[in-house]
């Protein structure tokens, strides 16, 4: 007879009732006498089932691993999720989230184990002047994800390339999730040329050589060679001050145009003087000036310069020295005119 098992008469009829402990089931009793003795009675340890379900991704082992167990055995469970997974919690006949958990068996049990997908964060970083975009832009990520990465330089810069958990050049390009990932983009500054060409007889002034970046003002200043003028700029610059700026905004190109000036004038006071004799003492051009005093002697000589007929002149006036020996010696003065001055006397000096 098993030790903890009891026997109990129930009637006048000499009835038992057999009453096993916790976790023994009883087959059936024999042997009972007349007297109310109670006989043998056959017992058999009772086994439970233990029920262990999953909740998302992974699986659970039991220690030790059986079909069945007895009532008070003692059960080791294991949550083990698969990659980007993380176990969450029990429910059911164990709660709590230690893992591995111990569970008494008590009956048949039935276990749950949660588990819940993991979340990645992906940092991404610039060098340089230039932004990234991510599709999708979330906040994080899971495991086996696809995040396609854009980089878009500012203007003046260019796209190097990826380093991190990217690499290469190729924008866009698409990174695959399988931990907490960081890319850097860098980015780096164009450099940009300025080529000047000249048109005529001059030349350009630069307040900087270069090498030259987006949003870098030059200054470029148009020196004409004596008998020329400067006319105006063309291509990446416009327009005819000098000088002039121009703000880089890629591989510029300038050309300054110079135009020669031709020799007009007018003939100064007529009377006391001797035209030919003058003209051909002083050697000047057609279109000369020349202002005598009361005696004839020459004073001055102005030479009136433009570029085309209607344009504006600019007026030299020469002085003779005081030797009276014919040669210019000095600029005294310059003078613009809206036109080129009229002559009626021109004629005698053809």
């Amino acid at each position: 007879m098993y030790d903890h098992m009891s026997a109990t008469p129930t009637g006048i009829d000499n009835t038992w009732t057999v009453t096993p402990p916790t976790g023994v089931s009883v087959i059936g009793v024999a042997g009972s006498d007349l007297y109310g003795n109670p006989g043998t009675a056959t017992y058999a340890t009772s086994t439970y089932t233990l029920t262990v379900d999953t909740v998302g991704s992974g699986s659970v082992t039991k220690n030790p691993e059986q079909a069945s167990y007895n009532y008070g055995d003692v059960v080791e469970l294991t949550a083990v999720p698969v990659d980007g997974w993380s176990f969450s919690s029990w429910s059911g006949s164990l709660s709590g989230s230690a893992s591995p958990s111990s569970l008494t068996v008590t009956g048949d049990m039935s276990v749950t184990a949660t588990f819940i997908q993991g979340g990645y964060s992906l940092m991404v970083s610039t060098v340089g002047s230039g932004s990234v975009a991510k599709v999708p832009d979330q906040a994080s990520y899971h495991l086996g994800n696809s995040v396609e990465l854009t980089a878009t330089p500012a203007a003046g810069w260019s796209f190097s390339g990826w380093s991190g958990d990217l690499t290469g050049s190729t924008n866009p390009a698409t990174l695959a999730i399988d931990a907490d990932p960081s890319v850097t983009a860098t980015f780096i500054r164009n450099e940009y040329s300025l080529t000047v060409t000249l048109v005529g007889n001059g030349h350009i002034d630069l307040d900087n050589v270069g090498p030259y970046y987006y949003g870098d003002v030059v200054e470029l200043t148009a020196v004409p060679v004596d008998g020329w003028s400067f006319s105006s700029w063309s291509g990446s610059l416009s327009g005819s001050a000098s000088p002039s700026s121009l703000t880089v905004t890629g591989d510029m190109s300038v050309t300054a145009t110079f135009i020669q000036l031709t020799v007009y004038g007018i003939f100064g006071n007529e009377e006391g003087a001797s035209y030919t004799d003058v003209r051909s003492l002083l050697n000047m051009p057609h279109g000369s000036h020349f202002v005598c005093d009361e005696t004839g002697i020459l004073q001055s000589i102005s030479v009136y310069m433009y570029a085309s007929p209607g344009s504006t002149v600019q007026c030299a006036i020469y002085t003779r020295d005081s030797a009276l020996s014919g040669t210019l010696v000095a600029v005294s003065e310059q003078k613009t005119f809206p036109q080129p001055p009229q002559t009626t006397i021109g004629k005698h000096l053809r």
